[in-house]
């Protein structure tokens, strides 16, 4: 009686934050990983200390990290098919560790940051409210408000890195044309851009699209506006369409 009494109170004690850590390896490990991406993102853009190109590298290759990680943990075990790698490619996870991949090497772009920054901060915050919750609601007060105001920030934060995925297309061309890109880096980054687009879980670049299209049709059909940038804005719809998945 006793110890059955003994194993019962055992199950229903509450879970330490130490035992949780220590039950969700994989997680905690992504959780370290994004909050080191945060904190070089920040020294990257605010110049506090070190080398600035530093903690460039590190926020890109914890953001490599965290994406392998979460692509390990949504795959089937490996397999030499199709339906395999069609399986990878719809991950965002997958996306992002060919993002990350992809500037890894390449000179340094600030907005580059954005997206890898954005989306660690709001995935360490998830996990750090998970947290919290197994401590007393009376601690961490701060830290609590924090999360919280990051979370109901959430949609406007994902618009913000959605747009910076696009506006870094034409800033790729450019530095393509000013001699300090890859010259398959576009051609790459449109690939990424097309699996953005047609992610199943993340609508943001559609709707991005889709307002840069109505913020256009809106100016070009102003009777204030040139013929020649309503032409111009048209036929750059027309071939956005054409490019398109």
């Amino acid at each position: 009686m006793s110890e059955s009494s003994s194993s019962q109170q055992q199950a229903t004690r509450p879970q330490s934050m130490k035992e949780f850590l220590t039950q969700n390896k994989l997680q905690t490990c992504m959780w370290i990983s994004r909050i080191v991406t945060v904190w070089s993102c920040i020294f990257y853009i605010l110049p506090i200390t070190g080398i600035q190109l530093v903690h460039y590298r590190r926020a890109i290759m914890c953001g490599a990290i965290t994406s392998s990680i979460r692509t390990y943990q949504r795959s089937p075990p490996f397999q030499m098919s199709r339906e395999y790698l069609n399986q990878l490619v719809r991950e965002d996870s997958f996306h992002y560790l060919l993002f990350c991949f992809l500037f890894m090497a390449h000179m340094p772009i600030t907005p580059v940051l954005f997206p890898v920054g954005i989306f660690a901060l709001l995935h360490a915050c998830t996990f750090t409210t998970t947290l919290l919750n197994l401590t007393s609601p009376g601690s961490f007060q701060m830290l609590r408000g924090l999360t919280s105001y990051v979370h109901q920030k959430q949609q406007m934060l994902m618009m913000f890195a959605a747009s910076t995925e696009v506006i870094l297309m034409p800033m790729v061309i450019f530095q393509l044309f000013s001699g300090g890109g890859s010259i398959l880096l576009p051609f790459v980054y449109y690939r990424f851009l097309c699996m953005r687009y047609t992610s199943q879980r993340n609508p943001y670049s559609r709707q991005v699209f889709y307002q840069y299209r109505l913020a256009i049709e809106y100016l070009t059909s102003r009777p204030s506006c040139p013929a020649f940038l309503r032409t111009f804005g048209y036929r750059f719809i027309n071939f956005v369409n054409k490019l398109c998945p």
